[in-house]
């Protein structure tokens, strides 16, 4: 992360995770957060690449809405984090890195951790806000419209043009990398405390409005009004399920590792073994939203979720047949 970070501990000895280095005492168990580590690359690929696909081959054949694009943009970010993972880890057991080669593997990681991010909080809020609309206010806000569709795509593509070019040619030109690293983390942890604050926010207007409705039900004399009310809170509160579980895993995944990177860097006079440990510890967590996010959004999409399970149908009858033969 930082130059600080190297005078934590006298030991030679350091964990290398990824684009993640820091220093590790020798009695730590390292060989389980490495293992647990290669499950969650693989698992990650998989899981994002099958989401890909699924809203590739659109199993509904409706017009594609704002949350698919937003979900397969997740999945691209999720992909080129994970492959850049999985080389670094075949990297580092093929050869082990030489001090220069360990610099420029951290130099690239970061570079490629500050390109990920700033592009996934942000499809995080925006998909957050698409179900938002279908909640809060269902008549004017239609996520399948084509012109919000449209609208989404631009959003996106812009937003990786920018970005993209803005961090690469910004570590190139400045010469002290430490230093912006530094400012890079930190202005990733606060977009991602802004954006988790803003969520918050719409989900706790989400539940009044729920609420509201709910209330606004049981004063209706009209059978069929109330009927069509009930159903229709029905999908509402499901919907709000689902929103709340991916808020929840957001902010349990992300928050601790994120806060402790920041106290590591901006807080020199802290106790830097045990931040070195939280931050080691809460590490995988963070790195598990690649898979959790992916495998959720596929359960929990019915259309998704049914396909899911036909595919896999078909792949035991294969299976079966091919053990026959």
């Amino acid at each position: 992360m930082s130059s600080d970070l190297r005078n934590v501990s006298n030991s030679p000895r350091y964990f290398s995770l990824a684009w993640f280095r820091f220093p590790i005492e020798p009695e730590e168990n390292i060989k389980v957060i490495e293992v647990l580590f290669d499950i969650i690359l693989g698992m990650s690929l998989v899981s994002n690449i099958i989401l890909f696909w699924m809203i590739w081959k659109n199993p509904d054949k409706k017009p594609r809405s704002s949350k698919d694009l937003l979900l397969a943009n997740l999945s691209i970010v999720n992909v080129l984090s994970t492959l850049f993972g999985v080389v670094a880890r075949i990297d580092n057991h093929v050869r082990p890195s030489s001090l220069s080669r360990t610099t420029l593997t951290r130099k690239a990681g970061a570079i490629m951790l500050s390109i990920i991010l700033p592009k996934y909080y942000p499809s995080v809020f925006l998909l957050t806000l698409t179900q938002y609309g279908m909640i809060v206010k269902p008549l004017k806000f239609k996520s399948m419209d084509p012109q919000k569709v449209k609208t989404t795509m631009i959003f996106l593509s812009i937003h990786w043009v920018l970005t993209t070019a803005a961090l690469i040619i910004i570590p190139i030109v400045y010469e002290d990398f430490d230093k912006y690293l530094k400012v890079m983390v930190t202005v990733i942890v606060c977009l991602s405390w802004v954006i988790i604050a803003f969520i918050a926010y719409m989900f706790i207007r989400i539940l009044h409005t729920l609420w509201k409705r709910h209330n606004d039900l049981k004063k209706r004399f009209n059978v069929s009004a109330t009927q069509q009310g009930t159903v229709a809170i029905r999908q509402n509160t499901r919907l709000a399920r689902v929103l709340f579980v991916f808020i929840a895993t957001l902010v349990l995944c992300s928050l601790p590792s994120n806060t402790t990177y920041l106290f590591i860097i901006h807080c020199s006079q802290c106790d830097q073994r045990v931040l070195v440990k939280a931050c080691l510890y809460t590490l995988p967590l963070f790195l598990a939203l690649q898979v959790i996010h992916p495998i959720y959004w596929l359960i929990a999409t019915p259309t998704y979720y049914k396909e899911l399970k036909r595919q896999a149908r078909k792949l035991l009858v294969f299976c079966r047949c091919g053990n026959e033969n």
